[in-house]
């Protein structure tokens, strides 16, 4: 990374306790009787008014892991899309209504209260293929191979697999990354000079991201610190690998707006920034098949 390249990652992690045995900035979730990231019943949180609520029904979501430092980032195992915006954007609410969960994601009144990386293990129902599942999932295998030919660390190819039961949708696991925000939090200037690298070092060596969502204020549009996380992002990267990571832009919070100006807001926004940008509101669960649709993309 070029010494002068900037990005607006400027919040500390915030410090949480962990088990005596953790390494050291590796925050373990508590261990949960009869349930984990695989097996976890699906929660019935629903949103008033979501016709496309369960076009991507999310049947088991958790917290796997989170990092105060880079030494403690997890291993990468499974595909990773990350989710980045100032502090008081309203990026916990947009990932509870992702994972159909009401308080997975942690929310505070507190802009800059998440000082760490939080990784989520979601296993999300797709809608069933038009082709034939079996010939589908062996392209998607094929393809998924063929485009990671020269990844050089060993990630898991991240595949849709179809049940035996051909009524059955197919299933996609995969990691939800929320990102510390930045823009607001009231922070020491030793405590920003160690958490600017750990931020810079996800985004650009970690061989699982495959897209990053950057979360910005309906009513407000872009500000210059997202302008500086999308120029960051066009930036080379360290990791190695054959597809770049994706950069969408998500207007949240698109509920505030009146019915009348959200489409003319949309449109201001995506002049402005240059590309398509997806409308979307945690509260309401509009944009929700839109967003998921385009998680989908970036991971198979």
């Amino acid at each position: 990374m070029a010494a002068k390249k900037q990005s607006p990652m400027t919040a500390p992690a915030k410090k949480a306790s962990a088990p005596k045995t953790a390494p050291k900035g590796v925050v373990i979730p508590p261990a949960k009787k009869g349930k984990s990231a695989a097996t976890s019943a699906p929660s019935t949180y629903m949103h008033a008014g979501a016709k496309d609520a369960l076009a991507y029904r999310v049947i088991a979501a958790d917290f796997t892991a989170g990092a105060t430092v880079a030494t403690g980032l997890p291993a990468p195992a499974l595909a990773e899309v990350a989710f980045a915006g100032r502090s008081n954007v309203g990026k916990s609410t947009l990932l509870n209504m992702l994972m159909q969960r009401k308080n997975l994601v942690r929310t505070s009144n507190t802009p800059g209260a998440t000082r760490q990386i939080n990784f989520f293990g979601c296993k999300v129902q797709l809608p069933r293929p038009k082709v034939a599942p079996v010939a589908a999932a062996a392209e998607t295998a094929e393809t998924a191979v063929a485009s990671d030919a020269v990844v050089s660390e060993p990630v898991a190819t991240p595949v849709a697999t179809e049940s035996a039961a051909p009524t059955e949708q197919p299933v996609l696991d995969l990691i939800l990354v929320d990102l510390p925000g930045y823009g607001f939090a009231k922070v020491s200037k030793s405590e920003a000079r160690s958490w600017g690298p750990m931020m810079e070092g996800y985004l650009t060596t970690r061989i699982a991201l495959r897209a990053v969502f950057v979360l910005v204020d309906a009513r407000r549009g872009p500000e210059d610190d997202d302008f500086q996380l999308v120029e960051f992002m066009k930036g080379p990267r360290a990791a190695q690998s054959a597809r770049p990571v994706e950069v969408i832009i998500v207007a949240t919070k698109l509920d505030k707006l009146p019915k009348n100006q959200q489409k003319p807001a949309l449109e201001a926004i995506s002049k402005k920034a240059g590309v398509r940008v997806i409308g979307a509101s945690g509260e309401t669960a509009a944009g929700r098949e839109d967003l998921w649709r385009k998680i989908v993309g970036s991971v198979l």
